[in-house]
């Protein structure tokens, strides 16, 4: 993903020295400059929506390069971005919310209360930057292939579950091809 945990942390306490500027303001504006509009009442929201579409073309540029050749992407709304390509397969990885705070305690080594905290602030920030950039809701199983529950299925039998749908995605093997 191209913005981490640590970054929204990072703008969420840099945000109490400046409490006239939204969290998600600050985010964009770390991630591609975007200014906030607030500061300049004449034009600023026609550039703030100039820059949005300017992080949003270079995020469809990467997505579309990156995946050239077939790779993973996490997040960076490649839901929407891939929504036609075939052989692709769209997965929104869920569970709940207790779970996914104690797995990222975990991975991150930081407390439960740290990565709860976490939890609330990136999944309104990740949501609100899909809607306002990409106008779509990330959390919309509507727009996935599939919906994997990792309370029920850890990271091994999620990864497993992936592959299988990835390759039935491929089509058909065909009679020379390794299976």
């Amino acid at each position: 993903q191209a913005l981490s945990s640590e970054s929204i942390e990072e703008a969420e306490v840099a945000r109490a020295a400046d409490p006239d500027e939204g969290l998600l303001s600050r985010i964009l504006r770390m991630l591609g400059g975007t200014p906030n509009p607030l500061q300049d009442d004449s034009g600023g929201q026609a550039l703030f929506a100039a820059l949005d579409h300017d992080m949003v073309q270079q995020n469809t540029r990467t997505v579309l390069e990156s995946t050239r050749n077939g790779c993973v992407i996490l997040g960076r709304n490649a839901t929407v971005i891939l929504a036609d390509r075939p052989h692709t397969v769209h997965v929104l990885l869920t569970g709940r919310v207790e779970d996914r705070v104690a797995r990222a305690a975990r991975a991150a080594a930081i407390s439960s209360d740290q990565a709860a905290r976490r939890q609330v602030r990136e999944d309104a920030v990740r949501r609100e930057m899909s809607q306002r950039l990409y106008s779509w809701d990330p959390q919309d199983p509507s727009r996935y292939d599939m919906v994997i529950n990792t309370s029920r299925f850890d990271v091994q039998r999620s990864t497993e579950i992936i592959l299988v749908a990835s390759r039935a995605a491929l089509g058909p093997a065909s009679p020379d091809s390794p299976s």
